[in-house]
């Protein structure tokens, strides 16, 4: 039996549209099982004293077995955050108290660390090989664990994010950083999904490196040339605070008010706090009417809100974490014909500047930034020659984010590495 083993700290059976759901379609297709297991986040109102222990569950659905670990100190997703270092207006004792708590969630690594990788030698006893694939840097050690105790063989690690941008705590970032440099140093092979997370590896890997971008599925999105650009602004994706979502907003209530009938669509969850902060916001600018935004919704309601739109919209705060980012929306903006604007000095900006896709945006404070995106989006709807070219090169971009083709450069590649012995070195 031809086995694929994916471990990820992503809950995927709580998410929709991730890499990680890409790749299991895609090995389901040329495995007869693949394995995933993957940290499931706490259901909310989830007792502390049930947090405190690691619960393991198991399902599955055809050829693709779910080993969902819910491991010690694990709370729901966003519930730090919301309530400090992401809440809105939060003050400086409490963001300092987020802070000391997340240099604390380093316990919380280690134990999702044994938990990932007890799960994995459990789910994978009795199979001869495998190809395996770890996501991040837990499920790499956890990998790496296994492969030293010759439970497999070669493995991937996915850099597929940068992993301290998610990190307040300076001493736990320090954690993360040591991480993701073991995690290339000891992988059999690097696979980076972004050209800045290539070069941020490049000196650490220890074994084979491989570029595979952020894709989109072009047998789901299929856009055509736009011969304008619409007035109608979207965004994909988690709605937070670095998205620059109130600077977007900002803008549209300026050229509305000079007469540009500008809307916004969101689609996208946000945390408690950040969205009643939003939806206030979108309140004083007198927004409400031209303002869709109904939250988390199903993937056919995301390819319509695409279909209708004009310009995507993938500005960010250039953090480190968003600065390596190749965003999975840009790629199905592209897809679908829609010029985007996004943030210089990043990786998106990268791709737009460089496909002709669309504006890159100096970074700003708020102020001054809504000023740019306000101007930027006057540009492309006032000159619908330069809006018809970006689409066409939106389109022409697209083709090398396609799924479809670079997992199966992942595939083969996986492949080259079965050859080594289990357990052995690089």
């Amino acid at each position: 039996m031809r086995s694929f083993c994916l471990i990820t700290t992503l809950d995927v059976r709580g998410r929709t549209n991730n890499r990680e759901h890409h790749v299991i379609r895609y090995m389901a297709r040329h495995f007869d099982e693949v394995i995933v297991v993957y940290r499931k986040r706490a259901d909310p109102g989830t007792p502390l004293s049930a947090q405190l222990t690691c619960q393991i569950s198991e399902t599955r659905e055809g050829r693709i077995r779910y080993v969902a670990v819910d491991p010690p100190l694990n709370p729901p997703e966003g519930t730090l955050r919301n309530a400090t270092t992401q809440a809105p207006r939060a003050s400086a004792l409490r963001k300092a108290a987020g802070r000391a708590l997340d240099a604390v969630a380093i316990l919380r690594d280690r134990a999702t660390i044994q938990a990932l990788m007890r799960a994995a030698r459990d789910s994978l006893a009795g199979i001869e090989s495998a190809q395996v694939q770890a996501m991040g840097p837990w499920a790499a050690q956890a990998a790496e664990t296994l492969r030293r105790g010759g439970v497999i063989g070669p493995y991937a690690y996915v850099y597929r994010d940068y992993e301290p941008g998610f990190v307040s705590s300076a001493l736990r970032r320090h954690w993360v950083v040591r991480k993701e440099q073991r995690a290339a140093q000891q992988a059999d092979l690097t696979i980076a999904t972004s050209n800045r997370l290539a070069r941020a590896a490049q000196p650490h890997v220890g074994g084979q490196m491989l570029f595979s971008p952020t894709g989109v599925d072009l047998d789901q999105l299929q856009g055509t040339p736009r011969d304008t650009a619409l007035p109608e602004l979207i965004y994909v994706g988690e709605v937070t605070g670095w998205a620059c979502l109130e600077p977007a907003l900002t803008a549209i209530a300026q050229l509305r008010r000079a007469g540009l009938e500008m809307r916004m669509t969101l689609l996208g969850p946000a945390l408690p706090a950040y969205e009643t902060h939003l939806r206030a916001r979108i309140t004083e600018l007198d927004l409400q009417e031209v303002v869709t935004w109904p939250g988390a919704v199903p993937r056919a309601q995301v390819i319509e809100g695409l279909a209708r739109a004009g310009i995507g919209y993938c500005v960010f705060d250039p953090t480190p974490l968003r600065t390596h980012a190749m965003p999975l929306k840009l790629a199905e903006y592209m897809a679908m014909g829609l010029p985007a604007l996004a943030t210089q000095g990043t990786e998106a900006g990268d791709v737009v500047v460089q496909s002709g896709a669309g504006l890159a945006i100096k970074a700003h404070p708020p102020e001054a930034l809504a000023q740019d995106i306000a101007a930027a989006l006057q540009q492309i709807l006032s000159d619908p020659e330069a809006a018809a070219r970006m689409s066409r090169a939106a389109l022409t971009a697209a083709r090398a984010f396609d799924w479809s083709a670079n997992l199966e450069l992942e595939l083969h590649a996986m492949q080259a590495l079965s050859r080594r012995p289990r357990g052995g070195r690089r």
